[in-house]
């Protein structure tokens, strides 16, 4: 069973770029994803091959980014961790706006 996830979210340190034993481009940084106003999860998320030539390239500490791949979990120093592995990278679309405190409320017209 592989675990796909679609996260979205702020890069929030500088991306490492690297190459693989075999020459291959990998990328590895950390993202920020508010849960609710007063909590954030902050997630390890790599990347290979040509998602990671793209992530090095296109995008810095501070981007948004949204991405979709799968969950891989390991041990490290007797303790368990996750980290997501993006399979594809995409460009996070901007929250709206909050509606202005002296706006009026949108009225439906009635035509009846």
């Amino acid at each position: 069973m592989i675990s796909l996830t679609e996260v979205k979210g702020r890069i929030s340190a500088d991306i490492m770029s690297k190459k693989t034993k075999n020459g291959g481009a990998f990328s590895l940084f950390t993202i920020a994803v508010p849960r609710n106003e007063s909590f954030t999860d902050y997630f390890t998320v790599k990347c290979f091959g040509e998602t990671a030539k793209t992530v090095s390239e296109s995008y810095v500490k501070g981007s948004d980014i949204c991405f979709s791949g799968t969950l891989e979990t390991y041990v490290k120093d007797g303790v368990r961790q996750v980290c997501l592995v993006a399979e594809s990278i995409g460009v996070a679309a901007p929250e709206p706006e909050p509606a202005a405190a002296d706006q009026p409320p949108f009225k439906r017209k009635e035509y009846f």
